[in-house]
């Protein structure tokens, strides 16, 4: 048991949080090349990887695209309902 509790990756699980509030800061290149490169490694269901990335740094284009994103995705579940 004690093998179990000082395992790194259960202590990350444990403290992990959802974060919703964000500084202006921007990350630099390399930061973000590093941070891409470890969620490439993160499982998916049956390997099949279906995400894609996106980086955007400029504010207007990222609301602009937040709320299309929204809109696209909110057209879809209507049109699955046959609303």
């Amino acid at each position: 048991m004690n093998d179990i509790k000082s395992n790194l990756a259960l202590d990350l699980i444990f403290i992990r949080r959802s974060v919703r509030s964000y500084i202006s800061k921007r990350l630099d290149r390399e930061m973000i090349e590093y941070l891409l490169r470890a969620a490439i490694y993160a499982p998916t269901a049956m390997h099949q990887e279906p995400w894609r990335f996106v980086m955007i740094q400029d504010q207007a284009l990222l609301k602009k695209r937040a709320c299309r994103t929204f809109l696209d995705l909110l057209m879809k579940n209507i049109s699955i309902l046959n609303l």
